[in-house]
């Protein structure tokens, strides 16, 4: 629980706060690290593009992402961490969902880890957190259905179509 007056400065929560409160969480409840954490990216710092690509096979795209992606950034490829996930795949195409932050916006959240002797072992943004959380229940939806997170600085949407990605978003108030 963070108070309210640290958290609603115009940086954010001050870092020694979220420090403590890490800390405070795992301590009060006596919890173990001995499982995955999942930490979210304030989805204001990460970007989404789906892009379409000619060819289905895993290794071409991993291969050709990057030249691809260069096309779709206004930075270089060396300023930014980037992952993807595969939306749709045929036999000559694939829709590939690719989500980037700046490293240094990477930086600075896992350094909230330190001095807590807890790390995170998933990095994500809080749209695809929610779309996870969803597909990882094992249960597909035949409908189109949307999760939205509504917070005091933001809200996060992920539109989920059975078992694919069609919309994340972060929209800050």
């Amino acid at each position: 629980k963070l108070p309210l007056s640290e958290v609603l400065t115009p940086q954010g929560a001050k870092r020694e706060t979220v420090q403590k409160a890490i800390r405070d969480l795992f301590v009060r409840n006596h919890l173990l690290p001995s499982f995955k954490i999942i930490s979210a990216i304030d989805g204001a710092y990460v970007s989404s593009r789906f892009i379409t690509l000619p060819f289905s096979d895993k290794t071409k795209i991993a291969q050709t992402l990057p030249f691809e992606l260069e096309e779709h950034i206004p930075f270089g490829l060396d300023q930014i961490i980037f992952d993807h996930h595969l939306v749709s795949s045929e036999d000559k195409s694939s829709k590939i969902l690719v989500l980037f932050t700046p490293k240094e916006i990477i930086q600075k959240h896992l350094s909230l880890f330190e001095g807590t002797d807890i790390s995170s072992d998933v990095l994500t943004s809080g749209a695809a957190a929610l779309f996870n959380l969803t597909v990882s229940q094992g249960e597909e939806a035949a409908e189109t259905y949307a999760i939205v997170d509504i917070g005091h600085t933001q809200t996060s949407l992920a539109i989920i179509e059975g078992a694919s990605i069609r919309l994340l978003r972060t929209i800050s108030c």
